[in-house]
């Protein structure tokens, strides 16, 4: 007794997926256009929101200042250039396999850091389950599928 198995199958339909697999694999730019948009909503709200309710107020002196000098602005939004450039993501390069996001603007180390007269208030940094998020997208790119 035996048992006979014939195998069909189409090795240029194997290397076309394999070719399209290696394509999508060298360029994942469109991932990271997807990253650069999800980190935006997330620092726009935590900014917006005094992270997360978690920052510091200002100290009342210098918050009184700001608020004679920007009547009606969100307390830490009074001049907007730091919200600006962190909502907008100021550095936005985005290459084949790479990107880079975060702010030039110069007072947004003293709010990442914290100064000996100011708390640590985090503007930039990785939300919760963003890698994993990150890497199923990632996933998901080079097996073709789409949102």
């Amino acid at each position: 007794m035996r048992i006979e198995i014939d195998v069909k199958f189409n090795p240029d339909e194997i290397v076309r997926v394999y070719d399209e697999v290696e394509k999508a694999s060298t360029n994942l730019k469109p991932v990271f256009i997807w990253a650069r948009e999800e980190l935006r909503k997330t620092y726009t709200n935590h900014f917006l929101s005094n992270g997360g309710g978690t920052w510091k107020p200002l100290d009342p002196e210098y918050g009184a200042w700001k608020a004679s000098r920007y009547p009606g602005a969100p307390t830490l939004i009074r001049t907007g250039g730091l919200f600006e450039s962190v909502s907008k993501l100021e550095i936005d390069e985005i290459n084949d396999m790479s990107a880079r996001f975060g702010t030039n603007a110069e007072v947004a180390k003293f709010h990442q850091y914290g100064t000996w007269s100011m708390p640590k208030r985090e503007i930039i940094f990785e939300p919760p389950m963003f890698a994993k998020k990150l890497a199923d997208k990632i996933a998901d790119h080079i097996e073709g599928k789409v949102d």
